[in-house]
């Protein structure tokens, strides 16, 4: 990736941030005409699209992204936000057919940001909740082998030791074992939305855009990437299981 796409990138990617959907749409649009299979600005391009409340073409766009070929960081986050969008507009379903297939690998021995835990927490709770626990116990034992001081890490290894008959491994960290009863399924929370690339300006051609992804929280109309912020009432969709 050349300075220039570079540069051109991170335009895009202020226009979003800003809030000026048709500009970014018109930017990214620009930028898939020279790579018309980046599944980082496909993806990026079905968040302008969810954000102008167009889900039937952000669904098209996070399901094309997810049958190209991309680096793991992609592809999960692209898989991320579908299963968001699947679970706000109540198609728990979809959910569980979509994670039926095969989950690509974190990158081994690369140390997830703060805010992409919170991502893989989201899809290995997910991939637990809907019955694909070997799923769920490899995503986060590649993501978060260190989960010393994590609650929520330390819960979900927990629970899946409990379901994998490990008690004694499930009663190391005693908080936990008090969580994780046994024959409990986590509830299944709907993923956490957009981590569309966001906080400190890294460039990134692991990820197709001009910033370092970062998995936050759910984000309203004008703010993409937020922690804590919620589209549920742009989706129209009652949040929660």
């Amino acid at each position: 990736m050349d300075q220039v796409e570079t540069d051109h990138r991170a335009q895009a990617f202020s226009l979003l941030r800003a809030g000026r959907l048709d500009a970014a749409r018109a930017a990214y649009e620009g930028l898939l005409s020279a790579a018309p299979d980046d599944a980082g600005l496909l993806g990026l391009l079905a968040v302008v699209d969810l954000k102008q409340g167009r889900l039937q073409e952000a669904e098209e766009l996070f399901r094309r992204c997810l049958g190209l070929a991309s680096q793991p960081r992609i592809h999960l986050r692209n898989l991320i936000n579908l299963m968001a969008l699947l679970r706000q507009t109540g198609r728990g379903d979809d959910v569980r057919e979509l994670i039926a297939a095969e989950v690509p690998d974190w990158p081994e021995g690369d140390v997830p940001s703060a805010g992409e835990r919170k991502g893989v927490l989201s899809l290995a709770r997910a991939l637990f909740g809907y019955g694909q626990p070997g799923k769920a116990r490899r995503l986060l034992d590649r993501a978060l082998p260190d989960r010393s001081g994590d609650a929520a890490a330390l819960t979900l290894d927990g629970q899946l030791r409990l379901d994998e008959g490990d008690a004694a491994g499930a009663g190391r960290d005693p908080g936990a074992r008090r969580r994780a009863r046994p024959g409990r399924r986590p509830s299944v929370d709907p993923p956490e939305l957009c981590p569309v690339p966001g906080g400190t300006a890294r460039c990134g051609a692991d990820d197709g855009a001009a910033h370092r992804p970062e998995v936050g929280g759910l984000f309203r109309t004008a703010t993409p990437v937020a922690a804590g912020d919620d589209i549920g009432a742009q989706l129209g969709a009652r949040k929660g299981p």
